[in-house]
């Protein structure tokens, strides 16, 4: 997950309380938002989360496409609705003949498509298919862990995990964001985000470990 952007070093600070406590109100609406999707569990989170990755996915394209570097949509979607079918129905071990399938028809596009592929768009969407198929499913996956057995919702597994998950994101999320604003005065990557700092990234990660120990 990406971290909250952080004030500018170099950028002078404007009405600072205001917008934090304005990035507060909507930190708390979003995630209670997300805590009600999650309780739910089923087809709700997995749509939510599949909306997401979607998202996500629109977001890591036009990044790509910045350095002139080009990611299927079809066989990423596809791949998606496989990938999505299976966590929920908890058959993961179907999961690699769909990557390997996939990767088959990357590698054709590659070799016959017009106007032709470089190979930096087959290993960007071989990379999207893992990073953004692959492993994020695995939280849909993991929270049928309970649910599949008919537990009650205080007493599934999967509950249980996802929440652990979310502090520690929201942790290193909060912790990134405040270190930044306070202490950050080294970029961390102006191509990427021309807001987030070294120190911001550190901080995020010493407080994403603390909570989750």
């Amino acid at each position: 997950m990406p971290e909250t952007p952080e004030q500018d070093v170099d950028s002078p600070a404007v009405a600072p309380t205001s917008y934090s406590h304005s990035r507060v109100r909507m930190g708390l609406l979003l995630g209670a938002v997300a805590v009600l999707v999650v309780a739910l569990g089923g087809w709700v989170w997995t749509t939510a989360f599949v909306l997401i990755l979607i998202l996500a996915f629109q977001e890591l394209k036009v990044l790509f496409q910045t350095q002139h570097v080009f990611i299927s949509p079809t066989i990423y979607y596809s791949a998606l609705l496989c990938f999505t079918l299976l966590a929920h129905a908890d058959k993961v071990i179907w999961m690699w003949p769909v990557m390997m399938i996939a990767t088959t028809l990357a590698s054709f596009q590659w070799l016959f498509h017009r106007p032709k592929r470089s190979f930096a768009d087959l290993s960007a969407t071989l990379f999207t298919l893992f990073y953004l198929g692959v492993l994020p499913v695995h939280a849909i996956l993991l929270r049928q862990k309970g649910v599949l057995e008919g537990e009650s919702l205080l007493q599934q597994d999967g509950l249980h995990y996802l929440v652990w998950v979310f502090l520690v994101i929201i942790a290193s999320d909060v912790g990134a964001y405040y270190v930044g604003r306070r202490f950050g005065k080294h970029l961390l990557n102006a191509d990427l985000s021309p807001k987030k700092t070294q120190e911001g990234a550190l901080g995020g990660l010493i407080t994403g470990v603390f909570v989750g120990l």
